[in-house]
């Protein structure tokens, strides 16, 4: 057993799921038997929804339903495993290993406010406002809305994040535009997350973050996740290795962001993986890698699941 706990931001492997698959030991780069593994694992799920793919707002609703169903069943299936929808759930010593639904594409809240109080009480803790198509709440930082010109949260969307700090869920910026990112800096007043991004300064692809972003990132007190993906890890999405995503690590924390750093892993949402990272299992070579360059265990707790723990602990009610 690796002596680590992690707590992952971002996985696509719910919505892989389907027929007869089983959390436990499905062919995923995540699945239960791995994080098992550990002494501690956090698993955020995030259900992925995205208007250009569903096309209508009645077959969104009926994807969020089926995989909400689908979270509750994991849940009932394997009671070893917490669920995490308050503070006292987090930090709940009974579960080593827990698992929390998320939401990725803001398509999922609909047209109206109440949406996102739907959610809520459907188990949902953070949104992810966008994915690449821009619905209702902001354009993306892949394409914008008809009429827009890469432009940043519509009326609609600062109303939802408003909601969102009411309710006590984390905004999350992955996907957003640029003008985005920084309207909900302004909007929020609790710290936010950038659950699976990396930086644009080493990789220049659209979904990373700018040194000026982390900045405000860090000023608020949020945390962007280390993603897995090699496109987002190197410029020309050339095979990364565990040192690339060191790179990434050393990087923020030379801009003092030692408490702004975590994982986000992008799980089932990528084809493949860092050289010798093949799943949740390989993870503790990120964490062996870093003690080896004199990070101090406190540091590597920090990145491996503290930094995250704390933005979700100020957050949720």
């Amino acid at each position: 057993m690796y002596n680590y706990r992690i707590f992952d931001a971002h996985c696509d492997t719910l919505t892989t799921l389907h027929g007869d698959d089983d959390i436990r030991n499905a062919p995923r780069h995540f699945n239960l038997a791995q994080a098992d593994e550990y002494v501690g694992y956090t698993q955020i799920m995030a259900l992925w929804t995205d208007i250009g793919r569903e096309r209508t707002q009645e077959n969104i609703d009926i994807k969020v339903n089926k995989y909400v169903k689908v979270f509750n069943e994991i849940a009932s299936e394997n009671p070893s495993y917490g669920i995490i929808k308050t503070k006292k759930d987090l930090m709940d010593d009974s579960f080593s290993h827990k698992l929390m639904l998320a939401i990725e594409g803001g398509e999922a809240v609909g047209t109206e406010l109440s949406g996102v109080e739907k959610l809520y009480n459907m188990g949902v803790r953070a949104i992810a406002l966008t994915w690449n198509n821009p619905y209702m709440i902001s354009d993306t930082n892949s394409c914008a809305m008809p009429g827009h010109s890469r432009g940043g949260l519509t009326d609609f969307g600062i109303n939802v994040v408003k909601e969102m700090d009411r309710l006590g869920m984390v905004v999350d910026v992955s996907h957003i535009s640029e003008k985005g990112f920084y309207d909900v800096a302004q909007t929020t007043v609790n710290p936010f997350m950038a659950s699976h991004s990396n930086a644009k300064a080493l990789s220049g692809h659209s979904r990373n973050l700018t040194d000026d972003q982390f900045r405000v990132l860090m000023q608020k007190g949020g945390v962007t996740g280390m993603n897995m993906y090699n496109s987002f890890l190197t410029n020309g999405g050339n095979r990364a290795t565990v040192d690339t995503v060191v790179a990434h690590i050393e990087h923020f924390a030379a801009l003092g962001g030692i408490d702004n750093i975590g994982m986000g892993t992008d799980f089932d949402g990528i084809d493949v993986g860092p050289e010798g990272i093949d799943g949740a299992r390989d993870l503790y070579k990120l964490f062996d890698r870093l003690a080896s360059l004199n990070y101090t265990q406190e540091q590597i707790d920090k990145i491996s699941h503290k930094n995250m723990e704390r933005v979700f602990m100020e957050v949720l009610k």
